[in-house]
C-alpha cells in the first residue's frame, strides 16, 4: 500500500504542478480570467496565508507554512506505512500529493496559486486549485473512513 500511496502522491502534485505552469506561464491567466458558467470563473488569485483566506499578508509565515506542511506530509507517510487499508491509501496519497504541490508553489512564488472561482451573485466561495480539491477529497475519505469504515469491534474489546 505504502509505494501506490507514493505513487499517487506523486501523480496529484504532477497534475497540480502541470496545471499551475499551464494556466500561469502558457494560458497567461493573470491577463485572460474568464467566466466558465454564471456561478464558476477562471481567475488568477495568490494565496499567501491558509485556507480561506486566513495570515494573507505576503511574505508572513511562507517558510513557516512550509514546515508545517512538511511535517505534516512526515505524519501522514508515518499513517501510510501502517496503514493497511486501500481506502485510506487513496486518501493519504491525496493530501500528501495536493500539500507538496502547495508547498511547491510557496517555495518558487511565495504564495499559492489559485484559480477555480464559484459563486452565487456577489458571494464568492475562496479561489481553489487542483492541490486543494485532492487535500479536501482525502480529508473527507477519512473522515468517511472514521465514521463508517474502521473496525470498530478492536475499540469495544474490554466492554
Amino acid at each position: 500500500m505504502f509505494i501506490k500511496g507514493i505513487l499517487l502522491a506523486f501523480v496529484v502534485c504532477v497534475l497540480d504542478q502541470l496545471h499551475k505552469y499551464y494556466m500561469i506561464e502558457v494560458f497567461d491567466i493573470a491577463n485572460n480570467q474568464f467566466v466558465v458558467t454564471p456561478f464558476f470563473d477562471m481567475v488568477m488569485v495568490w494565496n499567501y496565508g491558509i485556507s480561506f483566506g486566513l495570515f494573507q499578508n505576503p511574505g508572513d509565515g511562507k517558510y513557516a507554512f512550509v514546515l508545517i506542511s512538511t511535517i505534516i506530509c512526515i505524519i501522514l507517510l508515518v499513517w501510510l506505512k501502517k496503514n493497511d487499508s486501500k481506502f485510506l491509501m487513496w486518501a493519504l496519497g491525496s493530501i500528501i500529493g495536493g500539500a507538496v504541490g502547495n508547498a511547491i508553489d510557496r517555495l518558487n512564488y511565495g504564495a499559492v496559486a489559485d484559480f477555480f472561482s464559484f459563486h452565487i451573485g456577489q458571494y464568492y466561495w475562496p479561489a481553489f486549485n487542483i492541490a486543494d480539491i485532492a487535500v479536501f477529497i482525502g480529508a473527507t475519505m477519512i473522515v468517511i473512513h472514521s465514521l463508517f469504515l474502521e473496525d470498530k469491534g478492536r475499540n469495544h474489546e474490554n466492554t
